[in-house]
């Protein structure tokens, strides 16, 4: 037994992390540690990796957000089961998964969905599940000024009143209001 392990020992010393993770099936999950932005009705990345690179196909992996009950999207024995909440709006990337990439695609983002994930990846002996947040903003790039001016009859005299409004709109009502040859525009 001294000899085998004269003899084993430096090669397990020369060995590097990434080998030695991977000989006692051992991993890093990383996610971002910045939030990741978003805006309403887009699609996003959550992006999630194993590190050392390995397979995470005979692995589970579980998307949750803020809890372990709250079910965004598992991957467990080849199956997918999708969060009632997320049900047509969620998938991982299978050919991927190979790579030990276990990003999670959010599709027809909501507001509801801004909040903390965890990305809970385990094997047999091992698991890790890191957080990241997710910032759900609505889409306004233009502010929209209206400026009405409207008549008032008190007592069968006549008043005209204005009315300035200053408002963020969103991409939809500016292209309609591009299209409407009733609009003035200053």
């Amino acid at each position: 037994t001294a000899r085998l392990i004269n003899t084993i020992l430096p090669a397990i010393i020369l060995l590097s992390y990434a080998q030695l993770a991977l000989l006692l099936g051992q991993f890093k999950v990383i996610v971002p540690a910045e939030p990741v932005d978003t805006t309403v009705g887009s699609s996003i990345v959550l992006p999630c990796r194993l590190s050392p690179e390995m397979s995470a196909a005979a692995m589970e992996v579980r998307w949750f957000k803020e809890n372990f009950d709250n079910l965004v999207f598992l991957y467990k024995e080849g199956k997918e089961t999708e969060g009632s909440d997320y049900r047509s709006r969620v998938r991982l990337f299978r050919q991927e998964m190979e790579r030990g990439n276990v990003s999670l695609l959010l599709q027809n983002v909501r507001i509801s969905d801004q909040g903390l994930y965890k990305c809970h990846v385990s094997s047999v002996d091992w698991y890790e599940e890191p957080q990241l947040q997710l910032r759900v903003t609505r889409e306004y790039k233009r502010s929209l000024v209206v400026f009405c001016r409207y008549v008032i009859y008190t007592d069968g005299k006549k008043e005209t009143q204005q009315l300035l409004l200053h408002t963020l709109a969103p991409p939809s009502v500016w292209n309609r209001l591009k299209s409407d040859p009733s609009v003035k525009r200053t």
